[in-house]
């Protein structure tokens, strides 16, 4: 990758982090995502809540992702069957699996973001090409293919900053490439400045430093460490390592988080060791790399999202089922 340095930007952060530890548990793999009724959930500590499995014993071949809309943290996994399926929990109770219309099929994990009111999911076609399906609280769309013509062969990643939708995908030949929606009309597909590559999927979060807003775009580079673009809405800083040595052989997730200090990115990996680690940057500097609590694995991707004072965490679990890990914390 090509490293640059990025910027030094002034925000302090604390975060209380009080621990628990659960494990993954074991079972069968079936052969889809089931569907079942909603299922309550056990109510939020203070730290994370440990791994459980999300209701509706729901199957996936692929990392999930999450978007947060109209009050409801959805969950979308492909199936063992290479369709789309759904879970929406709303703080209480999970809707319980079930197709995403329009009978899309992927061979890769799908991707999510909330733009204008409306929900968007991204996934790779069987044919390579980067189709979306949008939902307005009440329908889907329907597949369409995101205009541009572009192709990848990995899950793309999408992102809001400012008042245009961002989606990343990896390109043909592992470099990485941006298409941005005005709420309009397309961009067209364009190479992300840097000269950047990546083995796997890419992933975005934005955040405020001293009143100004930026995009991090993160990917895992070709030595399988973890590398950020920064773009401050007219130029990209160029690639840079994120500071820890962190090792991943998988694509990263990344959600910006608000917090009462203000907004941080937690980015997280899948480690070597098939844990899941977090590095949190707070505007100025990053943490560094430590492992989530709850001693879960994965083989796969995570999926992220962050509401309110919450950071919803799920991942693949090593019996291709769904988990949760939740960290909350004071407001």
């Amino acid at each position: 990758m090509v490293k640059t340095k990025r910027a030094a930007m002034a925000l302090v952060l604390g975060i209380l982090f009080v621990l628990f530890s659960t494990a993954f548990t074991v079972a069968p793999t079936q052969t889809r995502v089931g569907r079942t009724a909603s299922s309550p959930t056990t109510p939020l500590q203070f730290g994370w809540s440990g791994w459980s499995e999300v209701p509706g014993n729901g199957f996936t071949l692929s990392g999930p992702a999450t978007a947060f809309y109209n009050g409801n943290d959805y969950v979308f996994v492909r199936g063992t069957n290479n369709h789309l399926y759904v879970n929406a929990f709303n703080g209480t109770t999970w809707s319980g699996w079930s197709e995403v219309p329009g009978h899309g099929l992927t061979p890769s994990a799908p991707a999510a973001a909330t733009y204008r009111n409306t929900l968007y999911l991204f996934v790779r076609g069987t044919d390579n090409k980067i189709y979306a399906n949008t939902f307005n609280g009440t329908s889907w769309s329907g597949w369409s293919q995101v205009p541009g013509n572009g192709s990848t062969i990995d899950s793309p990643g999408a992102v809001v900053y400012g008042n245009t939708l961002y989606l990343f995908a990896r390109g043909t030949s592992n470099k990485i490439n941006a298409n941005t929606f005005n709420g309009i009309s397309w961009s067209g597909w364009s190479e992300v400045p840097g000269n950047g590559s990546t083995l796997s999927g890419p992933t975005a979060a934005t955040y405020t430093a001293s009143g100004a807003d930026f995009l991090d775009l993160f990917v895992r580079g070709t030595n399988n460490h973890i590398y950020v673009n920064t773009f401050n809405g007219t130029t990209w800083s160029g690639w840079s390592e994120v500071p820890g040595h962190g090792l991943t052989p998988s694509a990263p997730a990344a959600t910006r988080f608000e917090t009462g200090i203000g907004p941080t990115v937690q980015l997280f990996v899948r480690g070597t060791d098939n844990k899941i680690y977090l590095n949190t940057f707070n505007g100025t500097k990053w943490s560094g790399w430590s492992q989530v609590p709850g001693n879960g694995s994965t083989p796969d991707a995570p999926g992220v999202t962050a509401f309110f004072n919450k950071v919803y965490l799920y991942v693949r679990g090593t019996n291709d089922r769904i988990y949760l890990n939740l960290l909350q914390i004071p407001a």
